[in-house]
């Protein structure tokens, strides 16, 4: 069994479940119903992500690669142009693009199809987290979480505050849901989980603590509940029934 460092789930048109492991080894294992391997002979997986069909996956030796799961052969394309390990990838909306964010402090946005690097720009830091919604691209870097329009050329906006040590993922929430604006989801080395509208983003909405001794560091956010990955837990909020949060 491989130890897993990150999950992702989706469900696929056909209604079946579709789960991908990650793991600290150079294996993907998917669950499409039955049990896949994929080697990508590329060093540690360190970040993945599915859009219908389409999984991408950043590795450790700098490259990302696309798998088209319908197909046998494994990659479909290589993105190549990082100079250090990929924390983080995510397709766009219409999955025609994806970005990635590296350790060598940039975040790159690639042609789906040809792998060509469309732009890119450059953080003072290692980037950790991405997150894509309606034409914004939510970037973890510095310690900070930034916005980037991706209409314009990129442009750092000011970060978003509310965690007393640095950030460690993002997430936003997508789909229709109770606060009627664009929320983002910031997971902080101070084990919290903090909530901000992106249209006001000097004060958060509502902030979350988890085990005090232990970093979240990873977010997913659903139309339905919030996780965090802190520690060796996963914690799960959700926004309608019995114990729903509040705003």
């Amino acid at each position: 069994m491989h130890g897993a460092c990150e999950w992702e789930a989706r469900t696929m048109q056909d209604t079946k479940l579709n789960v991908c492991v990650c793991s600290c080894t150079r294996f993907l294992c998917c669950l499409l119903p039955s049990l896949r391997t994929i080697n990508l002979r590329a060093g540690a997986v360190y970040c993945m992500q599915i859009r219908n069909s389409l999984l991408i996956a950043g590795c450790w030796n700098c490259h990302a690669y696309l798998i088209d799961l319908r197909r046998p052969n494994d990659i479909a394309t290589i993105f190549s142009g990082h100079k250090q390990e990929i924390f983080a990838v995510q397709f766009d909306d219409e999955a025609t693009t994806v970005f990635t964010g590296s350790r060598d402090t940039t975040v790159c946005e690639w042609q789906l199809n040809t792998g060509k690097c469309l732009r890119r720009i450059k953080f003072d830091t290692c980037v950790l987290g991405l997150s894509y919604n309606k034409g914004i691209l939510a970037v973890c870097s510095s310690g900070d979480a930034f916005l980037l329009d991706c209409s314009k050329p990129w442009k750092k906006k000011a970060p978003f505050r509310g965690h007393i040590r640095r950030i460690e993922d993002v997430s936003f929430l997508r789909g229709p849901h109770p606060l009627g604006a664009s929320v983002l989801v910031t997971a902080g080395k101070d084990s919290t989980v903090t909530i901000h509208n992106c249209d006001k983003p000097g004060k958060p909405l509502k902030q979350l603590f988890t085990h005090r001794y232990a970093s979240v560091v990873a977010v997913q956010v659903t139309t339905t509940a919030l996780f965090a990955m802190c520690g060796s837990r996963l914690y799960m909020w959700r926004f309608d029934g019995p114990g729903a949060l509040s705003f």
